[in-house]
């Protein structure tokens, strides 16, 4: 069973982003795309916001190594 973040849930996570924010990051490709649980109810897979953090850290790690 999937695991769900809510908008809330992010914030706790450390991204800080705002609504607006998050959602030109999402239609630019730079953010995991939310997904709609009802008319009212807007949530991110955990795993695809894990993932997306992780690669952050490795890329940061990256550029400091080289």
């Amino acid at each position: 069973m999937p695991k769900f973040m809510s908008f809330e849930d992010l914030r706790k996570a450390g991204i800080n982003y705002s609504p607006a924010t998050l959602r030109r990051h999402e239609a630019a490709g730079l953010f995991p795309k939310r997904h709609f649980l009802g008319p009212r109810r807007t949530v991110w897979l955990e795993s695809e916001i894990t993932t997306h953090l992780e690669g952050i850290v490795s890329k940061r790690k990256s550029r400091l190594s080289a």
